[in-house]
């Protein structure tokens, strides 16, 4: 399909460009994790019924959105271009009066950070709508988010938001799944955010799960 008339021909033209087999970079490339997997070293996380009580189990239909990509995440938590998407979706919900009470402002994130660097994963600054849009500026498209999710809500404004972010992930992936006897489900990653009356911002993290 890619113009190699044989294994052996795509061999040495991989040879040639990168210096090595295939079979040597498939085994020593960088990774976030390293090859082979027995060889990563995981935190150790035990029972903690304080962060147990943080999570819930809620069930998402696929959204319907108007929307903005951004390449790119931060483990800071600060991403300019973000900021600017959310900047144009406001500004559009404004002008075109599509904002209703069940308009919900929420963040999709298409690829995990646990395989793929921050800076290559693919972000949507979204918002709900009930029906399909026509703006050359933004995209109008349905994620397949329908199905289970476990869910936990932070307050953006607290004191080191992004350690007590990756601080909550760690153990919903290291101990709460287990115990409950789920994995990973392939659906995008979701945030939903709420703007309080004190203007602290909450944001409900949604990850896919299955039996």
């Amino acid at each position: 399909d890619y113009g190699f008339s044989s294994p052996s021909a795509f061999a040495r033209s991989f040879k040639k460009h990168f210096g090595c087999t295939p079979t040597r970079y498939k085994r020593t490339k960088d990774r976030k994790h390293p090859v082979p997997f027995a060889d990563v070293s995981f935190k150790r996380i035990s029972y903690d019924p304080e962060m147990e009580k943080r999570f819930s189990e809620n069930t998402l239909p696929d959204l319907k959105t108007v929307c903005i990509g951004v390449t790119g995440l931060s483990e800071a938590w600060e991403n300019p271009e973000i900021n600017k998407a959310f900047g144009r979706i406001f500004a559009w919900l404004k002008e075109s009066k599509r904002y209703t009470p069940d308009t919900k402002i929420c963040g999709i994130t298409v690829d995990s950070p646990e395989v793929q660097e921050f800076s290559s994963c693919r972000y949507y600054a979204c918002a709900t709508v009930e029906s399909p849009v026509n703006d050359e500026h933004l995209a109008y498209r349905v994620f397949q988010t329908a199905g289970k999710y476990i869910c936990c809500k932070m307050n953006r404004n607290q004191k080191d938001f992004a350690q007590c972010f990756f601080e909550h992930m760690d153990y919903l992936y290291g101990f709460y799944m287990v115990r409950q006897k789920l994995s990973p489900d392939n659906r995008p990653f979701v945030e939903f955010y709420e703007r309080m009356p004190n203007g602290d911002i909450y944001i409900r993290f949604c990850v896919p799960v299955k039996k």
